[in-house]
């Protein structure tokens, strides 16, 4: 894929919530609009304005789902809609059914919480990363890394070698797909202004963590299941649709240790 393609995705994952435009995509990634919009639809088979209309729908989707106890205006607001209306009229379209009806749905059950796991609650610092974006399914993931690695070495950055892995979505409603994950090796110092649109930041602040082995499938499961079962019976709700994974031995094993940090913030008093 070309790299200013890729760029394209990586901003529209990063921005899709600001009012985005063609020009000023084409602008960043040094491409004519022209030359964007037929690169990224043979890639995607999407415009960039349909790509980020869907990231907005399915993130939308993620907090109803998930029973984030956000209103649905707020929920509009922080998926990059104009007003609850336009939201509304946008998520009818692409699912068939208002955001009001999903919230009314039953939320999913789960058995008891397994008592052989660990939660820890941490505040963790700003962490930056040189990310390379790939597939969470990816058959050599070990490879990946080492490209961001590569890199790195070329930019002339410093590293800790630390690898960690950014799920884009928590998938709960529809298979994992293309591009939905970052591999990233972390960088230590002062980072030149001219490397910065290069790097991800992990913002300090709280996460809940565990740490687990099993597959990225069942991974998911386990986060819907910590949420009902744990994460809703404390003081804290879920403040972003990421997860964060920082492996913990070799990503070329199957059963690969990691640990996975989920954003979370205090819950709002109710008056």
């Amino acid at each position: 894929m070309d790299d200013r393609i890729k760029k394209a995705y990586d901003i529209i994952q990063e921005d899709f919530r600001s009012n985005l435009t063609l020009d000023g995509l084409s602008q960043r990634v040094g491409l004519s609009k022209f030359h964007l919009q037929r690169m990224f639809k043979s890639e995607f088979k999407e415009t960039p304005a349909q790509c980020i209309q869907r990231i907005r729908i399915q993130r939308a989707l993620h907090f109803l789902k998930l029973k984030t106890n956000f209103s649905i205006q707020a929920i509009a607001m922080e998926c990059g809609f104009s007003s609850p209306a336009v939201f509304s009229r946008a998520f009818q379209k692409f699912y068939g059914k208002t955001p009001s009806q999903v919230l009314a749905e039953p939320e999913k059950v789960f058995s008891e919480y397994s008592e052989n796991k660990t939660i820890e609650l941490i505040h963790g610092p700003e962490i930056q990363l040189l990310c390379i974006i790939t597939d969470l399914n990816h058959p050599e993931l070990e490879k990946e890394f080492e490209k961001a690695k590569i890199k790195c070495d070329r930019l002339g950055l410093k590293t800790t070698g630390r690898k960690f892995g950014i799920i884009n979505h928590i998938a709960i409603h529809q298979p994992l797909g293309r591009l939905n994950y970052q591999a990233g090796i972390e960088i230590t110092g002062r980072v030149p202004s001219r490397f910065r649109e290069d790097l991800y930041l992990i913002p300090s602040g709280k996460f809940a963590t565990f740490t687990t082995k099993n597959p990225p499938k069942s991974l998911i499961e386990e986060l819907i299941e910590l949420k009902y079962a744990w994460l809703d019976h404390s003081k804290y709700t879920i403040k972003d649709l990421l997860i964060f994974e920082e492996f913990l031995d070799s990503p070329k094993k199957n059963n690969r240790l990691r640990k996975i940090y989920l954003p979370v913030i205090e819950r709002e008093s109710k008056p």
